[in-house]
């Protein structure tokens, strides 16, 4: 990873995380944040291990694997998603591997700007929530069809 450039009010525009936003109203906050060039193949996050940063897509795209870099991909990640936000919230270890898949620029928030972005602007905080509002969503039809393969409804052991 190397650690180059800064990012474009037109690039955060495009990240989800920043819907919504004035770049004037963060601006000073985002010039701590580092946007890193990744070459495709590389671990940004290793499964098991303690993170304190969300990373923003801007451009590439990633894969995200559970348990063993051998498993196949469970999700991927591309241009204005972000991802290590779940460590980032509860201060636990990471939960998967998230590969580059191709040549990727990343900007990284540690917690401290991630949580002062949250004070500066109601909509950093509420673009996040309906991230993990969609994840989740999508968690659950997963699991939904898991059980309908399984032949059990909801709540059967």
């Amino acid at each position: 990873m190397s650690s180059s450039m800064t990012i474009t009010p037109e690039e955060l525009h495009r990240l989800a995380l920043f819907k919504s936003t004035q770049f004037d109203d963060i601006e000073d906050v985002l010039i701590k944040a580092s946007v890193l060039r990744v070459d495709a193949g590389r671990i940004v996050i290793a499964a098991g291990q303690p993170n304190r940063r969300l990373y923003l897509v801007i451009e590439g795209r990633l894969q995200v694997r559970l348990d063993s870099l051998d498993n196949p991909p469970v999700a991927r990640i591309g241009e204005g998603e972000m991802f290590g936000e779940l460590s980032v919230i509860d201060g636990d270890y990471t939960s998967a591997f998230v590969i580059t898949e191709t040549p990727c620029r990343i900007m990284g928030l540690d917690g401290d700007i991630l949580w002062e972005l949250f004070r500066r602007t109601p909509y950093v905080a509420h673009n996040l929530l309906a991230t993990l509002a969609k994840r989740l969503r999508n968690s659950n039809k997963v699991i939904e069809g898991l059980q309908a393969r399984l032949g059990q409804g909801p709540g059967d052991p």
